[in-house]
């Protein structure tokens, strides 16, 4: 249960990059050119293994799987090329009018109401248009829905973020012990590795890179099953004074649930470069979820 909650937020404010000439020299392992391009970056929502919990928070996986809002970090070696924050101010009405712009926006096709997540799980998808330095063995960062009421991450300290170990270190924590969403999933991506030269960001073996997004929130669905007909026998006393009773369960309702020992905070990123593992941001601290009455579905044999 380690990104059980995971949460980054940012407000909807147009942020650009702030890399000094300094900082873009004697950068390894990858390199720089000496030209811009405009390059194109494919992103989409990935679809996680679902763990079995639905609350009553739940949203269902349409609305869990649109993306809002986006933070890209470009990074060639431990130095900032890139940042940009894309949002409503900054995204087009189609993927045909990113391509074609010559200025830093996106376009983002989220899954519609209509679609079957079973089917299509993967069916919000997107680009963003980013006018970046030409770069060989780069490391991009996509931050998604990001919403500062939720978290104590704001866009000022994601814009101060100048190195790989930086935005590998970022943690979040929740503002309030709450376990509930407003519709705004945090989803995080990372790919390493990328090359820009064009008009399409690269892996190193020439193939299109499209950054997949999964979100940071564990879904858990808890079913409660009772064994009806099931027959307990006991036995009190000895010998001729032994009394045997037989009891057959006809019926059980829980009345309420609560989760218990909840991360209050959680790294951004669940994987470092290096292949470390990263969780629950443990300095944070646990909580427990208010106790809440009733279940979303009932039925004689299962409660959800």
């Amino acid at each position: 249960m380690k990104q059980l909650i995971k949460y980054l937020t940012i407000i909807t404010l147009l942020l650009c990059g702030g890399c000094t000439d300094e900082e873009l020299i004697k950068v390894v392992p990858g390199t720089i050119g000496n030209e811009e391009v405009y390059t194109t970056l494919h992103f989409g929502y990935k679809s996680p293994d679902e763990v079995q919990i639905t609350t009553r928070s739940t949203l269902g996986e349409v609305a869990e799987s649109r993306v809002q809002n986006l933070f890209v970090y470009l990074f060639v070696g431990n130095k900032c090329v890139y940042t940009q924050y894309f949002d409503n101010y900054n995204k087009e009405a189609s993927k045909d009018e990113v391509n074609a712009a010559e200025w830093n926006c996106w376009y983002v096709d989220n899954m519609g109401e209509d679609e079957d997540p079973a089917i299509n799980k993967d069916a919000s998808n997107g680009i963003v248009r980013m006018k970046t330095a030409n770069i060989t063995g780069g490391t991009l960062y996509m931050i998604a829905n990001i919403d500062a009421d939720m978290v104590n991450i704001s866009p000022e300290k994601l814009n101060t973020i100048r190195s790989k170990q930086e935005i590998e270190a970022l943690t979040a924590t929740l503002n309030q012990e709450i376990t509930s969403r407003n519709g705004y999933f945090p989803m995080t991506a990372a790919v390493r590795g990328v090359n820009i030269a064009d008009n399409t960001v690269k892996h190193a073996d020439g193939t299109q890179v499209v950054a997949e997004l999964v979100r940071l929130d564990a879904k858990i669905q808890v079913n409660v099953r009772t064994a009806l007909n099931n027959v307990h026998t006991e036995t009190e006393g000895e010998g001729s004074n032994a009394v045997t009773t037989k009891q057959t369960l006809k019926g059980f309702v829980p009345k309420s649930w609560q989760i218990m020992n909840l991360p209050k905070g959680a790294y951004a990123l669940p994987l470092k470069e290096d292949g470390t593992v990263q969780g629950d941001y443990e300095e944070a601290g646990y909580f427990n979820s208010i106790e809440v009455e009733g279940f979303e579905t009932s039925t004689n044999e299962e409660i959800t």
